[in-house]
């Protein structure tokens, strides 16, 4: 639900489905999923102008990649950590 509402430009909506999602996520230990939400969280505050909320996420997301595939992929953030 949250990238249906990130696409619709409601931004806060999509950030409070977006923690949801990460809530659940971190109940299951689902590492790929964490980094996705994460990252689109920061995408979610980078476009809402909250520049420092959005850095933090996204640092969260690469903290998250903790093998080879993950960490290429969480590669992926750093043109949006700038």
């Amino acid at each position: 639900l949250g990238e249906l509402f990130y696409n619709e430009n409601y931004y806060e909506i999509a950030l409070n489905m977006f923690k949801r999602s990460h809530h659940y996520i971190k109940l299951t230990n689902g590492n790929m999923s964490e980094k996705n939400i994460l990252r689109n969280i920061g995408n979610t505050y980078h476009l809402s102008n909250n520049l420092d909320s959005a850095l933090c996420y996204y640092n969260k997301s690469l903290l998250v990649c903790n093998d080879l595939t993950s960490r290429l992929d969480g590669a992926r953030n750093l043109p949006s950590i700038g």
